[in-house]
């Protein structure tokens, strides 16, 4: 199983994905399926609103380069 903190990094993802207008109606109401999921908001399908939610969740600090 994953962590939340885990699946709530698949969401930038998932938001692509979203916004793809060759994804098919099905395999879009199961990405907006994951979206509320994980982070257990209901914007519906508009990826307007799941964007405008996203940018306001605080992003973890990018990883230190070696």
């Amino acid at each position: 199983m994953l962590t939340a903190k885990q699946r709530f990094t698949a969401i930038p993802e998932l938001l692509r994905f979203a916004d793809d207008p060759q994804l098919d109606d099905k395999t879009h109401e199961w990405v907006v399926q994951a979206l509320q999921d994980i982070s257990g908001k209901r914007f519906g399908s508009d990826v307007r609103d799941w964007r405008a939610w996203w940018a306001t969740q605080p992003q973890p600090p990018e990883p230190e380069a070696r």
